[in-house]
């Protein structure tokens, strides 16, 4: 009889807990759940926050950055380039040279893990278009360019050579420009006087 009670108190319960799960009736009962389910949103916002920083740090590890790569096309080299990275902008050497100005960029973290990843678009005074984009990890990064012409379409890839550090930013600082003698401030502090011409005065008509 024992036996047969405890298996029907078992049931009953199993049952009673199943009957809860599927209309909700003993939520109020299980609050570790509804605990872990307020917490669901602010992580997420944690989450969000941390993926932004490590963004802007991204940002600021690239930008003052020039690197030397090695650039192929078919498998083949076809020669060495350099990306610079200044003023939060991308320069590349040999599309500097054919028309392609510098341009900004956008970085972004996939997976928000610790590779970096940045692309741009750059269009030449031509009007063909090269598309860029790589992804970097300490000094090591990796790319491909796209540049869309009149009747196709020409791909590369770029493997980093070598990278070394260059200002932030292009723009003097006023403590960097050099220091005028007293000569010169006296020269642009002194009033503006009409020179003497000798003879002009009505003294010297007299």
């Amino acid at each position: 009889m024992k036996k047969a009670f405890l298996i029907i108190m078992l049931l009953i319960f199993g049952a009673g807990s199943a009957f809860a799960d599927n209309f909700g009736i003993s939520k109020k009962d299980r609050p570790a759940e509804s605990k872990k389910a307020d917490k669901s949103a602010p992580s997420a916002q944690t989450s969000h926050d941390e993926i932004k920083k490590k963004i802007e740090e991204k940002k600021k590890e690239l930008n003052g950055s020039e690197w030397e790569v090695d650039v192929t096309s078919g498998g083949k080299s076809i020669g060495k380039d350099t990306f610079t990275f200044q003023n939060s902008q991308v320069t590349c050497k040999t599309l500097s040279e054919k028309g392609y100005p510098a341009t900004n960029y956008t970085v972004s973290i996939p997976d928000g893990g610790e590779m970096g990843t940045w692309e741009t678009m750059q269009t030449s005074s031509k009007g063909a278009v090269m598309f860029i984009r790589a992804e970097w990890k300490e000094g090591v990064m990796r790319g491909v360019m796209s540049e869309q012409i009149e009747g196709g379409s020409k791909d590369y890839n770029f493997a980093s050579v070598s990278k070394t550090e260059v200002p932030p930013t292009t723009e003097k600082k006023k403590e960097e420009e050099p220091a005028k003698t007293q000569e010169q401030a006296a020269a642009e502090t002194a009033p503006d006087v009409a020179p003497f011409n000798p003879g002009t005065t009505e003294e010297k008509k007299k």
